[in-house]
Formats: C-alpha cells, structure tokens, sequence
C-alpha cells in the first residue's frame, strides 16, 4: 500500500486562505523572476509550456481551471504575489536536487575513428554537468593514445565542451556547466582525425535537476 499525497503545490495569501488569483513567476536562481523568467512546464516531458506568470486557483497552480504541476530544469527564484500585487514571498534558490546521476560509455576491442561517437547518451529526466566536471569524470584507457586527444562534449548537437585523453591515459574536461531535460542528448565524438589509444571506459557524474 501507499500513502496518498496530494501531487500538487498549493501556495497561501498573506491572511493564510489558499491563494485565489494570484501570480507565480519563476526565474534564474538568484535573479528577479520577473524580470528573468525561465521556461516552465505543466509536465515531466516539457511539452506543454506554462505562460508567465502562472495564475492560481484556490491555491494551486491554474492550467486552463485546473489543478497543474510545475516543472523546470536546475534551480531557480520564485516570487509569488496576491490578487492585488502584493508579495507574499520571494525565495531567490529554490528547487534542485543534489542526487548523482551517472553516464557510462565504453568503446572496446577498436580504435575510435574519426569523428565517431563514443557515447550517445539519451536522458530520462533533468541532468545537470558541472563546469569542467571537477572530480566528476573517471577514464580508464588500456592502450593510451600516442598523441593526446581531445574528445567533443555535445548537447543536442552543440559543443560544450572538450574531454582530453592524454598519452599518460589521464583524462581533464574544459566545457560549462550544462543542464539536460528528459529527451537531450548527450553525445561524446572523437578527433577529426581520430584517436590509436584501445579501449576506452569513461564515467560522467552529474546531478539531478
């Protein structure tokens, strides 16, 4: 059996009654929602974009009359405001979630060719890569490159990044901080002229987002 909760947040007015009109606006973490609001969803799966600022009925978010879930990627500010403007409060880092989440690739028995992908990697649900990945990525190669190698990190086709492998077998990452929603694509390419080393496993922690 399983405890029944209720799915949905509710927010109150500043006379403690559920929230009846009033204004949801969610931004940037650490920055005014209002003046940088970020992309929010109705859903998991982010297809159905939620229009700021979001209403709400009888205390809950309002999506057409109904009670809505909210989702967004990484963390955010959130300000909420009555019928009339007035704020009831502001929080400027709210949400996130510091749980690991792991990619695992290997590329076994060859050596990668040009441009050939390591490791595409599809998400399940918000991932968030810290910058450089600092003490977040581990490589073990058997045979090392001759000459070192520099990897291309992309998301959804676009460069962020470089993953170096150098004749020593150690790995270091240059690239930003990157968040991916459910349905990105992480994807690690090989040199333009490809790579000698033999055997590659590589492991990328990340957080949920």
């Amino acid at each position: 059996m399983q405890q029944v909760q209720n799915p949905y947040p509710g927010f109150v007015g500043l006379d403690g009654t559920p929230l009846e009109l009033g204004y949801i606006y969610i931004g940037a973490e650490n920055e005014d929602p209002e003046t940088n609001p970020v992309t929010v969803y109705f859903d998991s799966g982010a297809s159905q974009t939620a229009s700021q600022p979001i209403r709400t009925i009888a205390g809950y978010p309002d999506q057409n009359g109904s009670p809505a879930q909210l989702w967004v990627t990484g963390k955010y500010s959130i300000r909420i405001r009555d019928a009339q403007g007035n704020q009831v409060f502001y929080n400027q880092s709210a949400g996130g979630d510091d749980r690991p989440y792991h990619i695992h690739t290997q590329f076994l028995a060859a050596s990668p060719g040009a441009q050939a992908y390591v490791c595409i990697h599809v998400f399940g649900i918000g991932v968030s890569l810290s910058a450089n990945l600092s003490g977040s990525v581990w490589a073990y190669v058997a045979t090392p490159p001759s000459a070192s190698c520099d990897f291309d990190m992309r998301a959804n086709g676009v460069s962020f990044g470089t993953l170096t492998i150098s004749t020593l077998g150690t790995v270091s990452v240059t690239s930003t901080a990157q968040d991916f929603a459910a349905g990105d694509r992480f994807v690690l390419k090989a040199p333009d002229a490809g790579t000698d080393l033999v055997d590659l496993g590589i492991t990328i922690a990340g957080v949920l987002s």
